[in-house]
Order: structure tokens, then sequence, then C-alpha cells
């Protein structure tokens, strides 16, 4: 499964995605720094991934694009 570290983002540590289930999950930090929670985002196309990895900020991107249009499932801790 793809994936990438988001090592400048303040509010993401890494996203993956799966083509085959079109499944995006992403690993939010928390104030600390560390790991919040993992979220998923099912029907999630890879044109929109690849958006994402491009983009130059990870954080930003999510806010405007990805969180407006995909409901998120947060995955049990």
């Amino acid at each position: 499964m793809p994936q990438f570290e988001a090592k400048k983002s303040s509010n993401i540590s890494w996203a993956r995605y799966d083509e085959a289930t079109q499944t995006l999950e992403i690993d939010f930090k928390g104030k600390d720094g560390n790991k919040a929670s993992t979220y998923t985002y099912a029907g999630f196309p890879p044109d929109e991934w690849q958006e994402f990895q491009q983009a130059k900020s990870k954080g930003q991107h999510f806010a405007y694009k990805i969180r407006p249009r995909f409901k998120g499932v947060k995955k049990p801790a």
C-alpha cells in the first residue's frame, strides 16, 4: 500500500492509500506532536491521492480538499 510520511506537517504523521479498495488512511498528530488518532476515508479516488501526495502542505490540503468531501471513520485505538 503506497504511503508517505508528512514530516513537516504539524497535523499529519503519515497517510497511506489502497487503490484496490480506494481507501485512504491518515494518522493525525495531537497537540504534543505524538499520534492522536487514525481515520479511514472510503471511496477516495486515485487522482485525489496523487494530489494529496504532491501538496506542499498536507494539513491544508486535507482541511480544504479532503475533509469537506469525504467522511472519515475513526479507527479504534
